[in-house]
């Protein structure tokens, strides 16, 4: 059970990095929103995270599920594990959180691509699932 709980934290750091890459190239490509394909390549990249945000929640409620059964069985020494792993998995996701708020503050040279992607944002970080 010990490496489940290993592997679905590391699966989630993984998947950290991989979320943060996606947002690196998203910013290298486009350092504003300015056309109709900046706008349908950032509607592509809300997508990703959306769905990849839900995959997340997937990980880290079976590593929720795994963590409180190994804490149970085995007293400190996996509450420490437990908390450690958490502690890793914590901070990638706050390391993300920056570079997901530049990407979403992009600015935008018309208004209409302006309030396009502001509906956009407003479904990545309010529904679970993207409406647009």
């Amino acid at each position: 059970m010990l490496l489940l709980y290993i592997l679905l934290n590391a699966a989630a750091l993984v998947h950290c990095v991989c979320a943060k890459k996606q947002l690196d190239d998203f910013l290298d490509a486009h350092p504003s929103i300015g056309s109709q394909k900046d706008i349908s390549d950032f509607r592509r990249l809300a997508r990703s995270q959306m769905y990849m945000a839900l995959l997340q929640i997937v990980f880290l409620g079976m590593s929720l599920l795994i963590g409180l059964a190994l804490i149970w069985t085995g007293g400190i020494r996996m509450l420490l594990i437990v908390l450690l792993a958490n502690g890793v998995v914590f901070f990638a996701a706050r390391w993300i959180k920056p570079t997901e708020a530049r990407v979403q503050n992009l600015p935008c040279l018309t208004t209409d691509l302006s309030q396009t992607k502001q509906f956009i944002v407003d479904s990545w970080k309010k529904k679970p699932l993207p409406d647009f």
